[in-house]
């Protein structure tokens, strides 16, 4: 993967406003994995998770967008909290697990040995906090204060011993993946309705099954994850509904090992992320209510795809995915405007080798949030530019440009400048000297002003290159030399 940075290109000087891309938010201590975050308006947020050296659960609230996370009260039998979700200002929902004595020996079982030989999905189970050696029951909290408080709220199914992933409908509606115990079989998927305080089993999923995520937009849902197959592999899998989990129907996927994410775009739209068999990040799309499902050619060249979600009523999407290096996993953050046909690099203000970027949420316009941890440590960044890193002087440009880049020949990074004189969309690609194309340097909204960014081409050959920039009506291009 060729490697682009951007950086600032002027000197701050008086009258120079900075736009940064992501920033990342202060915790409270103890806090190792942030799984879920939701908001209720720009200023009044939540989130859950747990802390690994204490086998723990957390939950933190926010009453200014995140400047300030701070420790809420909850039951110390928390073990993790998977997903929260704001009902109404002041009531809240929060899923997950927590400790119980064990009452028998669980037996040995297929899923346990699949979970050893698979190191990615032993990955999604321990980022969650679920172990085949613990006992665990589960839990159901709420909140009736804007989640400063929580208390024990209705009584789950006795069968669920660890809530791994929940969504909620229209304020009216929760739906939530039940796993019964120690890598057992699921116990299944459950529906929740909040008038009633009732709790309905809507799927029962066979016993070498596991799903990970699920999403409902109205009356279609869709839960993702994998499930074994005669050969010993895996395959992964998709459930879907179109009568709120009446009746569903499974599509399984040979060429992938297992999804991890799902997103519902409107109520027949959806994309699931994954990894396929050949260990390459996957991209699938549905337009029919999950009738069938396209993979996107389009996609970012990374090893695995974990979180995907898309801005309401735009083309804007994030996607974290996972990328090797020097035998650490270095996590990425990509970004589409254009309902995920292209994806181009975010800027994120450091690495973070081995951290898990686990959840994403773009609840406003340009203001997003993505979060994880590495159990010890856990992280939320947050962007309210929509990821744009910019300088915008005084002097604002008038004119579009596109420079020579800096140094030229190099080796085997460069520097690329350009302009624009309105807020726009911004697109660069980058081409071989006969003009077939090889990778989308940007392609972002822009604001008025100057750019730069770092092309880094230590995975190119050395040779000719052109980079293309397209802004409106606006084109121009421009050569550069690899030489190694």
């Amino acid at each position: 993967m060729m490697n682009i940075k951007s950086v600032v290109i002027f000197i701050l000087l008086l009258g120079t406003s900075l736009f940064s891309q992501w920033e990342r938010q202060d915790l409270p201590d103890n806090f190792g994995m942030v799984l879920s975050v939701d908001f209720a308006d720009e200023n009044n947020g939540i989130a859950g998770g747990w802390y690994l050296p204490s086998m723990t659960g957390r939950i933190v609230y926010t009453t200014n967008g995140g400047e300030n996370w701070l420790n809420a009260s909850y039951p110390d039998s928390t073990r993790s909290i998977t997903s929260v979700h704001y009902i109404s200002n002041k009531v809240l929902y929060a899923f997950g697990a927590y400790d119980t004595t064990p009452k028998k020996n669980y037996e040995y079982h297929k899923l346990t040995k699949i979970v050893k030989e698979h190191p990615f999905i032993g990955r999604e189970m321990k980022s969650i906090g679920l172990s085949a050696a613990d006992s665990t029951g589960g839990m159901f909290l709420k909140s009736n204060d804007g989640g400063i408080s929580w208390h024990k709220a209705n009584k789950l199914p006795d069968e669920i011993h660890f809530i791994t992933s929940s969504t909620l409908i229209a304020d009216s509606t929760v739906y939530l993946i039940g796993n019964a115990a120690n890598y057992a079989a699921l116990s299944g998927i459950y529906k929740y309705l909040i008038r009633n305080e009732s709790w309905e089993k809507v799927l029962e999923i066979d016993t070498t099954s596991y799903l990970q995520r699920i999403s409902f937009n109205s009356s279609f849902g869709v839960a993702c994850g994998w499930a074994a197959n005669d050969s010993s592999g895996l395959n992964g899998v998709i459930y879907k509904t179109i009568d709120e989990g009446e009746t569903w129907n499974v599509s399984e996927f040979p060429d992938v090992e297992h999804f991890n994410n799902v997103f519902l775009m409107n109520d027949s739209t959806a994309f699931v992320a994954g990894v396929s068999q050949s260990i390459h990040g996957v991209i699938y799309k549905s337009v029919d209510y999950g009738v069938t499902w396209q993979e996107m050619d389009s996609v970012p060249n990374s090893i695995y795809f974990d979180a995907i979600a898309f801005e309401e009523n735009s083309g804007k999407g994030l996607l974290t995915a996972v990328d090797t290096a020097g035998g650490q996993q270095i996590w990425l953050v990509y970004v589409t405007y254009d309902y995920g046909e292209t994806w181009s690099l975010q800027e994120l203000p450091e690495q973070y080798p081995n951290f898990i970027l686990y959840s994403v949420i773009m609840p406003f316009e340009n203001n997003w949030y993505i979060s994880g941890g590495n159990f010890d440590e856990g992280i939320i960044l947050h962007t309210d530019n929509g990821g744009v890193t910019s300088i915008n002087s005084t002097e604002l440009p008038t004119e579009f440009y596109l420079s020579d880049n800096y140094p030229n020949p190099f080796n085997p990074t460069t520097n690329i400048v350009y302009q624009i004189p309105q807020e726009g969309r911004v697109v660069i690609k980058l081409y071989d000297i006969l003009g077939g194309e090889i990778q989308t340097l940007v392609n972002e909204h822009k604001s008025q002003g100057r750019f730069e960014f770092t092309f880094d081409g230590s995975r190119l050959s050395s040779g000719v290159y052109i980079y293309r920039i397209t802004s409106g009506k606006f084109s121009a291009s421009k050569k550069f030399i690899l030489m190694k």
